[in-house]
């Protein structure tokens, strides 16, 4: 059988946590003899192109664009291309696994599934993003109405989301509960320093610009502290903006924080820079995002070794103890944070 992932994650590097849960998963599937697609609206090249990594084929469709033209391809010229490959390709047996949290790509991804006959399992690493982004509230019964109508079944990565996507879908619907998953291997045995990284440093890594991220949080703590400890710098990498690191930069200095974008650093090289902090920190803040889910992300800062803070916010608190497997700080508390720091 094949497994195709329907996502609209760019590959291979740029989709950080969220795409190192796809490959994890694809990885266990290929092991077992499955042949897994990946198919996305873009790659990282920012071509249409194929190519595989670790016995994982991936196919993008679409070039890189800015503003409307992202959006169309994204939206619209993505899903018919799709469709299109799936219709040629697809043969009784197969699965279509969609991971987005984009509701048009949730709509198409469930339209070709009735269209071609096949089975549709979805991702729930979290809520609904209809839900967790407060949208309006016929747009969320038409997610969850989509989700009871249309899915065969629902990976959930904890046993509150299992039991959340259980109450919303059809009785017999299949409800797998597979946990936050992490390639250890990565993150074992001596990794080299990245290159003219030869200062002790924090890390965060994750998107910067999402709301309730608690990056500001991280920021100001380390603001705090910086004058106390010179030698110390922080390292931010994920989806960000220019306007967000002179942001930063101005509330610590050019000199002391670095702000490395996502897609710039390739995913093997991910591990040097988490394996080698002094300190690894994830403080999010108590949103509807967070509850339910356990970050992929923490599961690699754990793997690492490295100390690492997390705010008391979710799953996470509920399971590692503080002072054992972690630090536990109150969530929006930069002062805390910095004496903990």
């Amino acid at each position: 059988m094949t497994v195709f992932y329907y996502t609209n994650l760019a590959f291979p590097d740029g989709a950080m946590a969220s795409g190192n849960r796809v490959m994890h998963l694809a990885k266990c599937l290929v092991s077992r003899g499955v042949r897994v697609v990946v198919l996305s609206a873009f790659s990282d090249s920012g071509r249409v192109e194929m190519f595989e990594r670790d016995g994982i084929e991936f196919r993008s469709f679409c070039r890189v664009r800015s503003g409307l033209l992202r959006q169309f391809a994204l939206c619209i010229l993505f899903p018919i291309r799709a469709w299109a490959y799936l219709r040629r390709m697809h043969e009784e047996g197969d699965v279509l696994y969609s991971y987005t949290g984009n509701l048009v790509q949730r709509i198409w991804a469930s339209a070709c599934s009735k269209s071609l006959h096949m089975p549709i399992y979805y991702e729930g690493c979290e809520y609904p993003y209809t839900i967790i982004a407060n949208w309006p509230k016929t747009l969320q019964w038409l997610d969850v109405w989509m989700i009871r109508k249309c899915v065969s079944g629902v990976v959930a990565i904890t046993p509150p989301l299992a039991d959340y996507y259980r109450s919303i879908t059809r009785a017999g619907t299949k409800i797998i509960t597979i946990p936050m998953t992490v390639d250890v291997e990565r993150f074992s045995g001596h990794q080299p320093l990245p290159d003219g990284f030869d200062f002790p440093y924090i890390a965060y890594t994750g998107a910067l610009n999402r709301n309730g991220g608690g990056v500001d949080v991280l920021v100001d703590a380390f603001a705090i502290m910086a004058k106390e400890h010179p030698e110390l710098h922080l390292v931010l990498i994920g989806k960000g903006s220019d306007e967000l690191k002179r942001r930063y930069e101005s509330k610590i200095g050019k000199d002391r924080i670095h702000c490395l974008f996502s897609g710039k650093i390739p995913a093997d090289e991910m591990p040097r820079y988490i394996c080698n902090a002094k300190i690894l920190a994830m403080l999010p803040l108590p949103t509807k995002q967070q509850e339910g889910c356990f970050p992929t992300k923490l599961g690699e800062y754990l793997s690492s070794g490295v100390p690492t803070v997390v705010s008391n916010v979710g799953i996470p608190a509920q399971i590692l103890t503080d002072g054992e497997n972690v630090r536990i700080v109150p969530p929006n508390d930069p002062e805390t944070t910095a004496a903990v720091f």
